[in-house]
């Protein structure tokens, strides 16, 4: 499409307006009005533009509009077709260019309007009389949003090129809340994240519910960790962490390393001891001055016994205190000889030197999900600060995050809030999954991990989101909702549809994807299972993500090459 127009001198169109407004009322009080029906409406309209120019709002221009189809025989009809009924819906004719093609295709070329080919368009009948405003709204111009800061390639919606990258995107904290309901490719879009950060040199951990990052934690030569193999000791790091200085974060915060990682493992205990109700700020208080006497006395080498004996010396030195004597009987199962006692007493086997972590956490007693989650945030936050720099990437991945949160306890709230403020001061970010946006409301633990976002991307959304809107009407506005319900199924779409919101700022994208990286990342159920039989056959995890993609792409696939190479590769 191609526009050219020029401004139109106000002061003689006014004149030429305000005479045929003259002439139309005289029409509009004679007889002659039985015969101009459209009189009225034309008189409104040079009326209203009569007052926008006067008030400034509006001025009028001279249009020149080409429209070029690039088209063949078999579909010219249809196309021509299609394109003027796209047009006239909304209220534009356009006309087949008939005896001046030649005419049509210069003025289609930089600055051949100005040289002299205005007057013959003139001339032609092709130059239109419009307002200002139509002009800027037919400008064949698309603002979009770009970034070419580099990360993961998530082109938008018009197409601009655009990198996402959430170390760098404008908001105040890097930390996601990422929601899409079944068949919306979140799990896909957080894995793609993930390889993107790290290919950057970014360390990654992922609480995983499903095996749906076994494939690619494999393929980049991570650690994958299921439940009968995790210890998760949060004292093991903490001399390390003890000798790292002071420092000021980008927010110019003062920074105590050891001071925000004790605070963390005092959460964690008190939401082990207290799993239903919130802890009192007198017990919370001596369950951490415990916990640093327990460290101070036996470092690395702490257990959860050290802690419950310093609890049961508190009381007792309070002279028989119940409350302080009751919260340490609560940590019995979690003793070295408890139920649980090796996954909280056993050496952490997180490695900070390990950039790809994995942790299946299928497999793990309901009773017990939500204080191993909250013991692997507390670890995994260690790990950030042992790291290395703080500018190094840093993701914490929790997959079906309202499933592994529930419950509902103030207690467990003020750990997420806490856990994720001592992620940004370390440079992390922890990435909260959910199938659906009502899921971070289903729980208090889950609304504290979605507040303490700065970073909501929204995927295709399933049936609850009618009724999310109706409940939270101001959640998102209008336009939000109107391109949300407007998404696809990927599976449909060939694309994962996005919405991106970093801070104040709102974007839409489509995320592709070329076979083998499907089949390597999708957890729809048959492509998963048949790649995972390929490799209990024995097949080495680069040969089966190959064979399935060959098995269920390998039309797309062939048409692929055949357009690249010209035929099938051999």
């Amino acid at each position: 499409m191609t526009l050219n127009f020029r401004h139109q001198e106000s002061g003689s169109f006014a004149t030429k307006n305000g005479g045929r407004i003259g002439e139309l009322e005289k029409t509009l009080k004679s007889p002659m009005a039985f015969f101009f029906p459209q009189a009225k409406k034309e008189q409104a309209e040079r009326e209203q533009i009569r007052d926008e120019m006067s008030d400034g709002i509006n001025s009028m221009a001279y249009m020149h509009l080409t429209l070029t189809l690039f088209t063949n025989k078999k579909s010219e009809r249809l196309h021509r077709t299609t394109a003027i009924n796209a047009f006239r819906s909304g209220g534009i004719d356009l006309q087949t260019v008939s005896m001046l093609q030649s005419q049509a295709l210069m003025t289609t070329l930089p600055f051949m309007m100005t040289d002299g080919f205005w007057a013959d368009c003139d001339r032609a009948g092709r130059i239109q009389t419009v307002k200002t405003g139509n002009v800027a709204n037919l400008l064949p111009l698309v603002m979009d949003v770009k970034n070419f800061s580099g990360g993961m390639m998530l082109p938008t919606m018009r197409q601009q090129a655009f990198w996402f990258n959430p170390f760098n995107c404008g908001s105040d904290n890097y930390n996601i809340a990422l929601t899409g309901g079944s068949g919306a490719g979140k799990s896909f879009f957080v894995q793609k994240l993930a390889e993107t950060l790290f290919a950057m040199n970014g360390k990654i951990w992922a609480l995983d519910k499903g095996k749906s990052f076994k494939k690619l934690t494999l393929m980049l030569g991570g650690r994958y960790m299921t439940a009968d193999k995790i210890y998760l000791n949060p004292f093991t790091h903490l001399e390390r962490i003890a000798m790292g200085d002071d420092y000021t974060d980008e927010k110019g915060e003062q920074v105590n390393p050891l001071k925000e990682t004790l605070h963390t493992i005092t959460g964690l205990f008190a939401t082990m001891a207290c799993p239903t109700h919130e802890m009192g700020d007198f017990e919370k208080s001596v369950l951490g001055d415990c916990i640093i006497t327990a460290w101070q006395t036996h470092k690395s080498e702490t257990l959860v016994d050290h802690v419950q004996e310093a609890l049961f010396a508190a009381a007792e030195k309070q002279g028989g205190d119940r409350r302080l004597s009751d919260i340490a009987m609560q940590l019995n199962k979690y003793r070295s000889e408890g139920i649980y006692g090796d996954t909280f007493n056993k050496p952490s086997m997180l490695d900070p030197n390990v950039h790809f972590t994995t942790i299946e956490l299928d497999g793990f007693p309901s009773d017990i999900m939500r204080p191993v989650i909250f013991a692997l945030m507390s670890s995994i936050t260690q790990q950030m600060y042992l790291s290395g720099s703080r500018s190094t990437p840093k993701m914490c991945i929790i997959e079906e995050a309202w499933s592994l949160m529930a419950g509902s306890n103030a207690q467990a709230q003020e750990f997420i809030n806490t856990g994720y403020r001592t992620a940004r001061k370390f440079g992390g970010s922890f990435c909260t999954v959910t199938q659906g946006i009502e899921d971070f409301y289903s729980t208090p633990e889950a609304l504290a991990a979605f507040n303490n976002s700065d970073i909501h991307i929204t995927l295709r959304q399933g049936s609850g989101l009618a009724k999310f809107i109706k409940d939270n009407p101001s959640h998102f506005s209008p336009y939000e909702q109107f391109v949300i319900k407007s998404f696809e199924k990927s599976s449909i779409a060939g694309y994962s549809s996005v919405m991106l919101k970093t801070g104040n700022v709102t974007t839409f994208h489509r995320l592709f994807a070329d076979p083998f990286t499907r089949a390597c990342l999708s957890t729809e159920p048959h492509e998963f299972e048949y790649c995972e039989n390929l490799m209990n056959q024995g097949l080495s995890l680069m040969d089966a993500v190959n064979q399935t993609a060959e098995h269920f792409y390998g039309k797309e696939i062939k048409t692929f090459n055949t357009l690249i190479y010209g035929k099938e590769p051999k």
